[in-house]
C-alpha cells in the first residue's frame, strides 16, 4: 500500500490517534445518550474502526511487517 517506510509509520501514528479520539467519544457518549442512541454510535464507530484497520492498517503491516505491533502478529 505505502511503500515509504516513514510515511507508513507516520500513517499508523494518526490511525492509532483516530482510534484513541473515538473510542474517548464513546465514553462520552455513553454518559449523555439514551441507550438507543450510544448502540447505534457504537455501532457505528465499530464500522469505521473495523475498516480503517482493514483497509489501511493491516495493509501497511503486511508491506512493514515490524511496524507491526506485537501484540497482533502471529505466533
Amino acid at each position: 500500500m505505502i511503500s515509504n517506510k516513514e510515511f507508513a509509520a507516520k500513517v499508523l501514528e494518526e490511525t492509532s490517534t483516530c482510534f484513541e479520539r473515538l473510542n474517548d467519544l464513546l465514553l462520552d457518549a455513553q454518559e449523555i445518550l439514551s441507550d438507543q442512541e450510544f448502540r447505534e454510535l457504537r455501532i457505528a464507530v465499530g464500522k469505521v474502526l473495523g475498516e480503517m484497520y482493514v483497509e489501511v492498517e493491516r495493509p501497511i503491516h503486511k508491506a512493514h511487517p515490524n511496524l507491526e505491533p506485537e501484540a497482533l502478529r502471529d505466533g
